[in-house]
Order: structure tokens, then C-alpha cells, then sequence
């Protein structure tokens, strides 16, 4: 890994350019919540393709979602929806590389 050449920056535009649906699970998994998994994966499923074919950010169209709204407060789905909050297993996988 020595030669290894990291560009954060190239990274942050990368992860905009999927307009929130990178971290779409993050989303389903806290409507999940409430409204039951499955539920959750298919409005979240259906809010992704919607965004795609209106060009605008996953947070655009489950902003305009009553029953996300009655569920998650936009602050939160804000939250949600931000990259640099969701890092999933990598801490786990950063440990086991350095060890």
C-alpha cells in the first residue's frame, strides 16, 4: 500500500455525484424502523428511481414523502443522507488492515 496516492477531494465529489443514493440503505434502514424493512426498502427503492428520472437529489424526493415525513424530521433525513455520517464497517476494516 505504499504507493497508494488517496485524493480526498476526488473522493467527496465522487460520493455527490449519487445525489444521496449512496447512503440510501442508511435511509431504509431508519424508516425501517417504523414503517417495517420491506416496506421501507420498496419507498426508498421507488424514491431512488424517482430521483434519477427527475434529475434531483434523493433527499428532494423523500423530502416530498408524507409518510417519510410523519417518520423521520427533515433535519434527521438531512442527517441520514450525508455521506460523512455513514461509514458503515469501514473502522472495522481500517482496524483489521492495520493490525
Amino acid at each position: 500500500f505504499s504507493d497508494l496516492v488517496v485524493y480526498p477531494g476526488a473522493m467527496a465529489r465522487n460520493l455527490l455525484l449519487t445525489n444521496g443514493q449512496i447512503v440510501a440503505e442508511a435511509v431504509m434502514m431508519r424508516l425501517g424502523e417504523s414503517i417495517g424493512r420491506q416496506q421501507a426498502h420498496d419507498l426508498v427503492y421507488e424514491a431512488c428511481e424517482a430521483a434519477i428520472k427527475e434529475s434531483a437529489s434523493l433527499y428532494e424526493v423523500l423530502v416530498r414523502n408524507e409518510e417519510v415525513m410523519a417518520n423521520i424530521p427533515p433535519a434527521r433525513l438531512a442527517e441520514l443522507l450525508d455521506p460523512a455520517n455513514y461509514v458503515g464497517l469501514a473502522p472495522f476494516f481500517v482496524d483489521q488492515i492495520i493490525q
